[in-house]
């Protein structure tokens, strides 16, 4: 038997097999889970391979109720979405660095004592975050940590408190700081004025 007449017995069974109503839902069954896939692998392999882009901007100093504040606003310009954590919903937490001279130093930072909001920005998304200033005359910077996990970002707050998440990512998450800036930085008003109350923030 020669290979083309085995090529042509092979095609024969073929259309047989495909004429079969079973063999067809299957052939069509893979053909569409094949496109489905090459789409998602498409559309999500850029997500995938990009980091996050969070970007801290100084918007301006503020005076409210309880003292002075400077308003940061935080932009995600990235790809995936992220979570922030806070013990108020009024503003993400962050984190304040002094620079010394010679380093940057914590000593200013405020610190949550129970961690009760998250603040899920996708990408375009815009916070703003309200901070207390240092009793410095100094530069100061601020950093927003950041949890870029799939599952920190859409696990609901009533199968997984949020307390217990922001411990368990805590280790993994990444920081994002501002320029320097002190008392004397120019405004950008990036970030409409804010309604607050320092009294009603949970820091020490």
């Amino acid at each position: 038997m020669t290979s083309g007449t085995k090529l042509t017995i092979i095609f024969f069974k073929m259309r047989l097999r495909f004429k079969n109503s079973r063999f067809k839902k299957f052939c069509l069954a893979f053909a569409i889970s094949g496109i489905v896939l090459a789409f998602f692998t498409f559309e999500l392999w850029p997500i995938l391979r990009s980091g996050p882009n969070i970007k801290v901007e100084f918007s301006h100093f503020q005076n409210v109720r309880g003292g002075k504040v400077a308003i940061f606003q935080i932009s995600n310009r990235g790809l995936k979405t992220v979570a922030l954590y806070s013990a108020n919903s009024m503003s993400p937490a962050y984190q304040l660095a002094t620079y010394t001279g010679t380093n940057w130093d914590l000593t200013y930072s405020p610190s949550f004592t129970v961690t009760e909001f998250r603040f899920v920005l996708g990408p375009g998304a815009k916070i703003p975050v309200i901070t207390f200033l240092p009793p410095v005359t100094n530069d100061w910077v601020v950093g927003v940590a950041y949890s870029e996990s799939f599952f920190s970002t859409l696990t609901p707050n009533w199968l997984w408190p949020i307390e217990s998440q922001e411990k368990h990512y805590g280790n993994q998450m990444g920081t994002s700081w501002s320029e320097p800036i002190n008392r004397y930085s120019k405004p950008f008003n990036i970030v409409n004025p804010v309604t607050i109350d320092t009294n009603k923030i949970t820091a020490r």
